[in-house]
């Protein structure tokens, strides 16, 4: 695989000039593994590895279209765990919105992982590990955006399972409480019901609430 050294664009081997900026192609750049020990960065007008200079602006190209990449991958994933929550299927790809989430934290990416992580297991069943990582990731999207509906509504779900059932007193960063006045929907989204298993009782007393 070769790049483009103007504007990093994926170039075929054996092409002459760059499909995006119309650059000769004679300087194109390959991705093989490069020793490190070749490396020498203190030039001023790039890296030098071997005989060959690659221009520092021409690492950042591809070092953007790395990234973007990256983030149409997260997308994509984001897409398809819509599609899957909308069947109450989304702990399927639990592993890729995790990874998504990793590169882009879009708050639906965020919900959207947190959602595909406790639809794995009945949250009364999660052990004190998958506990801690839930509230981690809850936390997370709570800081983002705290008035984040659905994400409110998980919360709210997991501690009043998780914790009950541990018999263990819940986190007071947020308050449960304060998680509840925060609250503006009236009903438990239709995503949540189709992919998240809890008790009847945690149910009933967050319907109360509405």
């Amino acid at each position: 695989m070769v790049f483009c050294q103007e504007c990093g664009t994926k170039a075929d081997g054996k092409a002459r000039f760059c499909s995006k900026c119309g650059n000769a192609l004679d300087n194109k750049i390959s991705d093989n593994v490069i020793n490190k020990s070749e490396i020498n960065s203190t030039s001023d007008s790039g890296l030098n590895i071997g005989d060959s200079v690659i221009n520092r602006s021409t690492i950042t190209s591809i070092g953007k279209v790395v990234l973007e990449k990256d983030k149409l991958d997260a997308n994509i994933s984001k897409e398809k765990a819509k599609k899957l929550a909308s069947k109450g299927k989304i702990s399927r790809i639990w592993e890729e919105i995790e990874k998504a989430g990793e590169i882009d934290d879009d708050e639906e990416i965020l919900f959207l992982r947190n959602l595909a992580y406790l639809s794995r297991k009945e949250l009364r069943t999660l052990n004190f590990d998958e506990g801690f990582k839930a509230e981690e990731y809850l936390l997370e999207l709570f800081e983002i955006s705290e008035k984040h509906q659905e994400n409110l509504i998980l919360f709210i779900l997991f501690r009043n399972n998780h914790y009950a059932t541990k018999g263990m007193n819940q986190p007071t960063d947020p308050n449960t409480e304060e998680l509840y006045d925060l609250l503006e929907i009236s009903e438990i989204p239709s995503l949540i019901r189709k992919n998240i298993r809890c008790s009847e009782e945690s149910l009933n007393h967050l319907n109360s609430y509405f």
